[in-house]
């Protein structure tokens, strides 16, 4: 037979865990629009991971001969494209989820984001015709999307 006090003691244990997963995972009271943005930032990353997995008429158009492609030379020598989107995205995720360490989330998303903008800058820029490089601007130019939310998240006390 349970007693009364085995009940309350039982209750104080679960109110106790529910209490933990709230402060480590939901946080109703916390940065909703710093994390929403982070979440949206690390959903982007995760997927553009995983279309570097398909097939690569997902990924680009076949470039015209005598074009040099730094983006297509690092894909030549590894899947570090979808490693370092899925990586970065992955832990930018947790961080987020767990409003811990964001800004080392947020600082290694920030550094793929850097290395896949210079590698699409640096090949067109060095071949004749030089290419477009809107795509290496706009990758580029999410690094401070990722800084502005490091200091958003130290604003309200995040690290």
């Amino acid at each position: 037979m349970i007693s009364n006090l085995d009940f309350r003691i039982s209750a104080l244990l679960i109110g106790d865990r529910l209490r933990t997963a709230k402060r480590f995972i939901i946080k109703p009271d916390g940065p909703k629009g710093v994390r929403l943005m982070a979440l949206s930032l690390a959903f982007m990353q995760i997927c553009l991971g995983i279309t570097y997995l398909g097939p690569e008429q997902f990924i680009r158009r076949p470039s015209p001969s005598g074009q040099a492609s730094i983006v297509v030379y690092i894909e030549s020598l590894g899947p570090y494209w979808p490693a370092m989107f899925l990586i970065s995205g992955a832990a930018l995720l947790f961080t987020a989820l767990q409003l811990r360490r964001t800004a080392f989330g947020h600082a290694l998303s920030a550094a793929a984001w850097t290395a896949y903008g210079t590698a699409l800058l640096i090949g067109p820029i060095l071949t004749v015709p030089p290419a477009p490089i809107v795509v290496g601007v706009i990758a580029i130019l999410i690094a401070p999307v990722h800084v502005s939310c490091i200091i958003a998240w130290k604003e309200r006390g995040i690290e």
